[in-house]
């Protein structure tokens, strides 16, 4: 089994915005790979850092519809969504760990705690859509 290239210095925030920026879009890396005609394994090095990259951040940038200054080095203006993104990173962490404590309740009282799951799922599909 390969292991993966390290990041690159000062690519893990990048990463971040580059996810976050996506997410934002509703569009997979797959779907970006081929907007900016190229392969999805290379657009997915370049996003985590484990090769440069330099000349496709621009089309990145252009297709995910967010300042080149922001994606690559959090300066210049921000997307309207990423101005309050700080939050729900901390809410879905929270209902993700809330989760898996219910899941382990249950296994371990042997309950059904289905709809208790199916309310944090509900919950968690409602806060990264706002994203």
């Amino acid at each position: 089994m390969r292991r993966p290239k390290p990041m690159l210095p000062d690519t893990a925030e990048r990463y971040k915005r580059a996810q976050a920026a996506l997410r934002s879009s509703g569009i997979t890396a797959a779907t970006l790979a081929k907007r900016i005609k190229k392969q999805r394994q290379h657009v997915s090095l370049v996003i985590t850092g484990q090769t440069p990259g330099t000349v496709l951040w621009p089309r990145i940038a252009k297709t995910l519809n967010v300042e080149l200054q922001w994606l690559l080095h959090g300066s210049g203006r921000a997307p309207a969504w990423a101005e309050d993104s700080g939050d729900f990173a901390g809410a879905i962490a929270s209902l993700e760990a809330a989760a898996a404590i219910v899941r382990r309740v249950a296994l371990v009282r042997n309950i059904n705690a289905k709809h208790a799951m199916e309310a944090i799922e509900h919950t968690l599909k409602v806060v990264s859509n706002l994203r």
